[in-house]
């Protein structure tokens, strides 16, 4: 049974189920504040607030430099101050923030950084590119030393720069894009925690037509990565993109489908999956063609793909109507990626140089709502390029990893009806919490146990992907359990 067979097998939809809790967001724009030094801000999911939350002068920093990540009740970011970049994070309900390390002065030039990703007891994230590294490197911040330490380096083989900006965790490694590599196009690099070893564990370019991977990596179940790749070496043509899945136990590439200029061009860096079982992108280019100036590919559009049916739908050409009157700036042209919200809806920046606005669309009525108008001239211009962060609190984050030591097993999965948690080892042995989560982090089971093998009974869940957590006193484990249809 081929791999695509497997994957249609087992995944069905989610059931979308709105949550009545206004969905808080966070982003960060590079031109804001006092100083126009940098401003972190939050926007409500149903544009009922903006407020500013934190000038970057308040850190004494020249300005910002990554997207945020929501870990455990924090934000977390970078940004730098004359040649020295550091880490800081923000309280998501105290709002009080604290710079908390600086990053080793070999690589000071690089300011452009990836998410935070929780393994263990530390934080791992990756350089595009440093000064006397050349290609960047892999770093752990340490949360109880508070400290950064640079761990290695991309050679030509697993990519001269990571292109994009998340990190997925498998099995103690973790997965990500870059390019370069073996036919000068990219790759995709696994780097293992334990052996501090980073590998390219597939090469595009070779026979196939996806070439140039140019979004994050997303696990759509505990087999298969799915990304969008260019079929050029060039991360900018827009001739068409390639959906693809990245099978793990094969290291594997499997060419899904491609999208033409008409479909949809120049998907980059975040891309959601929905709580209906959609993976939805933002497109620079292939939407309304009656802009002004008339674009070659058209002016952008919101897609999604359903990978369990090979099902490909346009959802909204950016145009004229939503965008404002300004001519010259109707098109999608910051194209930052999507984020899914806690109400199950997708939320993303659109615009152009002097002209931007958030937006809301709504998946259960495909509507798009205006949740935010530029502020003013400088402020959400610049922050197009930057994806919007969940911090409404009382959710499992499930983009931010919380992973530990606990050796746990998890089985079968996919399941059906009873699902086995197993303790492997004796010393994390003691009162236990399992919980499980949708998609969006609304917790659908919780309940505590204190033996070493356990069962839970799924029947009354809806099929689909879920997310569970592990929880005991001396940490926790998260993973991701796919439910089947029921017998």
């Amino acid at each position: 049974m081929t791999v695509k067979n497997i994957w249609l097998s087992f995944f069905v939809l989610l059931s979308l189920t709105l949550n009545s809790q206004v969905t808080e967001l966070w982003n960060v724009s590079p031109s804001g504040g006092l100083n126009q030094h940098g401003l972190i801000y939050k926007v409500n999911g149903d544009g009922s607030g903006f407020e500013e939350l934190v000038s970057m002068d308040s850190l004494n920093a020249d300005n910002l430099c990554s997207e945020l990540t929501l870990s455990q009740g924090y934000v977390y970011g970078f940004a730098y101050q004359d040649s020295t970049v550091f880490l800081y994070r923000i309280n998501t309900s105290s709002h009080q923030y604290e710079r908390l390390a600086d990053l080793p002065f070999k690589n000071f030039q690089s300011r452009q950084f990836s998410h935070l990703t929780y393994v263990g007891d530390k934080f791992y994230f990756f350089s595009r590119y440093g000064a006397n590294t050349g290609n960047g490197g892999i770093f752990t911040y340490d949360p109880m030393l508070q400290t950064i330490q640079y761990l290695v380096s991309p050679s030509t083989q697993t990519g001269f720069f990571n292109f994009t900006g998340r990190m997925v965790h498998f099995d103690g490694g973790l997965y990500g894009i870059g390019n370069g590599g073996q036919f000068n196009m990219g790759t995709i690099f696994k780097y293992d925690i334990n052996a501090n070893l980073l590998t390219a564990v597939y090469h595009f370019g070779g026979t196939g037509k996806a070439a140039y991977p140019i979004t994050d990596l997303i696990a759509i179940d505990n087999y298969n990565l799915l990304g969008f790749s260019s079929d050029t070496s060039s991360p900018l043509n827009l001739n068409s993109n390639f959906i693809y899945l990245f099978n793990i136990a094969a290291s594997t590439v499997y060419e899904w489908r491609s999208l033409s200029n008409l479909d949809g061009t120049h998907i980059a860096r975040q891309i959601a999956l929905g709580t209906d079982g959609f993976v939805y992108a933002s497109a620079r280019f292939g939407g309304y063609y009656g802009c002004t100036p008339i674009q070659d590919y058209g002016c952008g559009t919101l897609i999604r793909y359903r990978p369990n049916d090979d099902f490909f739908e346009k959802l909204y050409d950016f145009q004229n109507v939503l965008v404002g009157p300004d001519p010259y700036n109707n098109y999608n042209f910051f194209n930052p990626g999507v984020t899914l919200g806690y109400d199950g809806n997708i939320y993303s920046t659109a615009g152009a140089i002097d002209y931007s606005y958030a937006y809301q669309f709504n998946i259960g009525t495909k509507t798009m709502i205006k949740i935010l108008d530029h502020v003013d001239s400088t402020m959400l211009a610049d922050n197009g390029y930057f994806n919007f962060v969940n911090v409404t609190n009382g959710y499992l984050d499930i983009n931010a990893e919380s992973i530990s030591n606990i050796d746990i097993k998890v089985y079968p999965n996919p399941a059906t009806q009873l699902v086995n948690i197993e303790l492997r080892t004796e010393e994390n042995l003691g009162v236990a919490t399992f919980e499980i989560f949708d998609l969006v982090g609304r917790r659908q089971y919780k309940s505590s146990y204190d033996e070493k093998l356990f069962q839970v009974n799924v029947e009354g869940l809806t099929a689909g992907l879920y997310c569970w957590k592990y929880s005991t006193a001396k940490g926790t484990k998260t993973g991701k359990l796919l439910i089947a249809t029921h017998d």
